[in-house]
This record gives C-alpha cells, sequence and structure tokens, in this order.
C-alpha cells in the first residue's frame, strides 16, 4: 500500500504519493491499478486459471471493482480479452 511504502521510506504517504507522481506522471494508486491490469492480462494470456482466482491473485477481492477497473484500464471486459 502507499501507506507501507511511504512508511519504509519515512515519507508521509502525500510527500511519497506527491515525489511520486512528479517522476512518474501518476499517482501510485494510478500506477498501481495500471500494474494490476498489465498483470491481469498476461494471466488471461498465459493460463486458464478462472478470472476471479486471477482478480484475488493480483490483488482485488472485489470482482465487480476488478471488472469496472479492468475494462476502464483495456477497453473491454476481462472474458472478451482472454476470448481475443
Amino acid at each position: 500500500t502507499l501507506e507501507t511504502i511511504s512508511a519504509n521510506n519515512n515519507f508521509s504517504s502525500v510527500y511519497f504519493n506527491n515525489i511520486f507522481k512528479e517522476y512518474t506522471g501518476l499517482t501510485f494508486k494510478k500506477y498501481l491499478q495500471i500494474e494490476r491490469c498489465k498483470l491481469a492480462c498476461k494471466l488471461l494470456k498465459e493460463t486458464s486459471l478462472p478470472i476471479i482466482e486471477i482478480c484475488e491473485k493480483i490483488g482485488y477481492s472485489d470482482a465487480k471493482h476488478f471488472f469496472a477497473l479492468f475494462k476502464k484500464c483495456v477497453g473491454m471486459t476481462p472474458n472478451k480479452y482472454r476470448n481475443s
């Protein structure tokens, strides 16, 4: 989490997020969402794991939230992505 990373580096979470955004152009939360989408895409392509299991493996406990973020990030649902 942002809080864990910032605490481990002796920064406040707000300060760390600002520094992170300055160097990456993205907030930590947005960066994490993108990286999780990339990993989900990889798992969808390379495995036959159920989508719910992939959702949990990449750090989401709420499948509905995962489906919405995936569609926003990739432009299609995980099912359509896997089948394309």
